[in-house]
């Protein structure tokens, strides 16, 4: 059964909310720049995608991922015309790596973090009262895990509406591991390769908001029925 899509939100490296993520892609833009968030010297790798969010390069703060993740979720919240109560509503995020990085500044910089924002929960109850949420962290399929979960709820008739999210930001540990996949340097430009051979990696984050018994909106500037990236 098919749902309609009726809000979408957005955050990435090319755009800080969905229309400029849609207008970055469809001008070929790219977010790829030099490494901002470790230093540099430590990798092979010298570029990535990354949210040019940081206080200054080669700083981290922690808990940026839950930051975009109630970004997106607002934006898509309001993209679709409903209001910022989810109490009622499930919320199912997909993600990688959670919120490891605020583990890494926490253990390595005695960063302040609270362990409790780790599965992301904590911070959905308490800028959207959500009691229903859920954390699905298994690598790289972990959203799409979580839109197929949604559906599922819809098709039971388990809930009215969902809201479906994934983020992640790239770790310190994660980004050297990549880094040493391949031991020899590539010739040609490949799907996570960047033009000089080394790894370049993308964070991006997009919450949908499905309600399951609404049709969708008209097109026009802003609007649509699906993803539109």
């Amino acid at each position: 059964m098919n749902w309609a899509i009726t809000g979408t939100g957005a955050v990435a490296s090319i755009g800080r909310d969905a229309d400029e993520v849609f207008d970055a892609l469809c001008a070929g833009r790219s977010g790829r720049a030099p490494l901002r968030g470790f230093d540099s010297r430590a990798y092979r790798a010298a570029h990535a995608y990354e949210i040019d969010d940081r206080p200054a390069d080669g700083t981290d703060v922690p808990s940026r991922a839950t930051a975009w993740l109630l970004r997106a979720v607002a934006e898509a919240l309001r993209d679709a015309g409903l209001d910022e109560d989810l109490s009622g509503t499930p919320v199912i995020v997909g993600t990688g790596l959670r919120e490891l990085r605020s583990v890494e500044l926490k253990w390595c910089e005695d960063a302040d973090f609270d362990l409790g924002g780790l599965h992301f929960g904590t911070a959905l109850r308490e800028r959207f009262g959500a009691t229903w949420t859920y954390t699905i962290s298994n690598a790289c399929s972990a959203s799409l895990h979580a839109l197929a979960m949604g559906s599922d709820l819809l098709t039971a008739g388990a809930a009215e509406a969902v809201v479906v999210a994934g983020v992640d930001t790239i770790t310190a540990s994660m980004f050297g591991l990549l880094d040493r996949v391949q031991l020899d340097p590539r010739t040609g430009c490949g799907p996570s390769t960047g033009t000089a051979g080394a790894p370049s990696w993308a964070t991006a984050r997009r919450p949908w908001c499905s309600p399951g018994r609404t049709t969708p909106r008209p097109a026009g500037p802003g609007a649509g029925s699906g993803p539109r990236a």
